[in-house]
């Protein structure tokens, strides 16, 4: 479900209460996951290393394309309390993000070596907000919620010239256009003869 900056204010306040219950409870508590769309250099930034480092291929981060990301996360109260005041650092979670090419989206995880201070994140570096208490699609979500791009036009190219079209000799009409050829007779009488 969206959230706006408010409404995860007002979570804040429950989820300590739901948190102080659960203290000694770990493995059955609810988890719940913030889903934040953002075009923000500064966010993009962060995931443009993520996928840096986690690239099976050595690929600079000024050589890596991304337009729109989603970043995930698990919250908390006080990640709540960080997210929507003076920032959260972020140090784990995976961003699921579109380069602009004609392929779909991609997943990334956030922790790595370039990431071990964190980057700073707040609800107002988001264009959309959602929570969800499991682990949806970030793919999904950025689809849905995502910037629609039309689907890009592949340009063909020709391998050789164009053919022209290699037409069958015209022969002269008979006169007898249609009509099958005459067997001779069995009794040796030429029809087509006769007929002519």
């Amino acid at each position: 479900m969206t959230v706006t900056a408010e409404e995860l204010s007002h979570l804040r306040e429950g989820l300590q209460i739901i948190e102080s219950l659960n203290e000694y409870d770990d493995d059955s508590r609810t988890k719940i996951f913030f889903y934040g769309l953002t075009n923000n250099p500064s966010l993009l930034d962060s995931v443009k290393e993520a996928v840096s480092y986690w690239s099976d291929e050595e690929v600079a981060e000024q050589d890596v394309a991304v337009t729109e990301a989603v970043l995930i996360f698990e919250v908390s109260s006080d990640i709540l309390y960080y997210l929507t005041g003076s920032g959260l650092t972020v140090r784990d979670g995976e961003a699921v993000y579109t380069g602009g090419g004609a392929e779909g989206p991609k997943q990334v995880w956030l922790k790595n070596r370039g990431n071990a201070h964190g980057f700073k994140a707040a609800v107002g570096q988001f264009s959309t907000m959602a929570l969800s208490r499991d682990d949806m699609s970030g793919e999904d979500f950025l689809l849905q919620y995502g910037t629609k791009t039309a689907p890009v036009q592949q340009e063909v190219q020709r391998t050789a010239p164009a053919q022209e079209v290699q037409q069958q000799p015209v022969t002269p009409p008979t006169g007898r256009e249609g009509v099958a050829p005459a067997k001779k007779s069995s009794l040796g009488f030429d029809v087509e003869s006769w007929l002519r």
